[in-house]
């Protein structure tokens, strides 16, 4: 019988699922924060609750990529030799710049709608500048 493998795509997708599946679990039912006592608590919450999905789903990715790489990449016992160098993977490169790229212009413009829906630029409008 024929070993027949799962396509590569289809594993990612499934990862990746996994993760957002386990990132919103985890934003959903952390009770990290305490009561919301202010107006602009939920805003907080909800910046807060962005970064903790980010940093969980980065948590699991970078893990999962670990622990897979100690466990396929292993050394087979007798095996004595050194694999071939991998060079000028542009595709890799150009995804793990523009995914933090991403993340972090998301982070950032989320942060100035929070700073703004709080009335933190207010203050800046009502000063005369000499």
């Amino acid at each position: 019988m024929e070993k027949e493998n799962i396509p590569a795509a289809l594993l990612t997708l499934t990862a990746g699922i996994l993760v957002a599946l386990i990132s919103l679990w985890v934003v959903l039912n952390h009770h990290l924060m305490p009561e919301q006592a202010s107006e602009q608590a939920p805003l907080v919450d909800g910046f807060f609750n962005l970064l903790l999905a980010v940093g969980t789903s980065l948590f699991l990715v970078v893990e999962g990529a670990i622990l897979l790489s100690v466990v396929r990449f292993r050394q087979r016992p007798g095996d004595r030799t050194d694999a071939e160098p991998i060079t000028g993977n542009l595709p890799l490169k150009a995804f793990w710049t523009a995914i933090p790229a991403i993340i972090v212009i998301v982070v950032g413009i989320y942060s100035v709608e929070v700073y703004r829906n709080m009335g933190g630029f207010d203050a800046f409008a009502h000063h005369h500048w000499c």
